[in-house]
């Protein structure tokens, strides 16, 4: 199994910080109609021990400049099963594998902390989304009528089980891999000419 968190030459991912919850508030703005508070994130890294969120960062390429927060995720372990609770990229820093790189390190720690199955909800019109959870071994297991606020949307509940066996280390080690290689070759956002798409 890989460490999680890990960082590539332009992108790290780690815990969130208190002095991170900011910029993720402006980030996930951009990124859902119903934002979370700012103060959920703040409640939840002081007393909601199950809560765990994660951070992609922007490596600047010299020490003179300052890490950017450009993605964000967070999921709940409740005794052996992790609950994907959030996940949002910045709008520039589409298409060049963050939201997978965020995805995988989630896994990655959750698998640390001994999760045997995970879950998700997704919109049901979040095609790109529900593709790399397949690619992760997810599969539909239901469905939550009319749960997303701003449109009433049906979210598709998606799951998979045995993550702590070997079968799946095995497939998670290849995609691990490939992600590693793609992020890679990523180009930066202001030389991306796909910069603003989705995932």
């Amino acid at each position: 199994m890989v460490d999680s968190p890990i960082a590539t030459a332009t992108y790290r991912v780690r815990p969130m910080a208190l002095d991170d919850v900011d910029q993720v508030v402006a980030v996930e703005k951009l990124c859902f109609p119903l934002p979370w508070p700012a103060q959920t994130y703040r409640r939840d890294l002081s007393y909601n021990g199950p809560a765990r969120y994660l951070v992609v960062e922007q490596v600047p390429p010299s020490a003179r400049g300052n890490p950017r927060v450009v993605g964000f995720c967070g999921y709940w372990l409740i005794e052996d099963e992790a609950h994907v609770s959030t996940i949002g990229v910045h709008p520039d820093f589409r298409g060049l594998g963050l939201g997978e790189y965020l995805f995988a390190s989630l896994l990655a720690e959750a698998m640390e902390r001994r999760a045997t199955s995970a879950t998700l909800e997704v919109r049901l019109s979040n095609l790109t989304a529900q593709r790399l959870y397949r690619k992760y071994g997810f599969e539909p297991t239901g469905r939550r009528r009319r749960y997303y606020r701003d449109n009433h949307e049906d979210a598709l509940l998606m799951g998979v089980d045995s993550i702590d066996g070997e079968a799946y280390a095995a497939r998670f080690d290849a995609l691990w891999r490939n992600l590693m290689q793609r992020l890679a070759r990523s180009p930066t956002p202001d030389k991306n000419p796909a910069a603003g798409a989705a995932s």
